[in-house]
């Protein structure tokens, strides 16, 4: 999948669940600005954040970073 996509179904699992940008910062250990970095689609998570991620949302990584 491209970044502009994962960016995308991010910053969209995101605000559907209601959290800041601070809040999946602090969930995931990392700065906020990387947070804003992957919804603009300049990066891409980590490995071990992207299953951060998928519990944070209660989503599967494969559903998040590849469907």
């Amino acid at each position: 999948m491209n970044p502009e996509t994962i960016a995308r179904r991010l910053k969209g699992l995101r605000l559907e669940s209601g959290l800041t940008v601070n809040e999946v910062a602090r969930e995931c250990e990392v700065a906020d600005s990387t947070v804003r970095m992957w919804e603009l689609g300049q990066r891409i998570p980590s490995d071990p954040v992207k299953v951060k991620l998928s519990k944070l949302f209660k989503q599967s990584v494969q559903t998040i970073f590849f469907d």
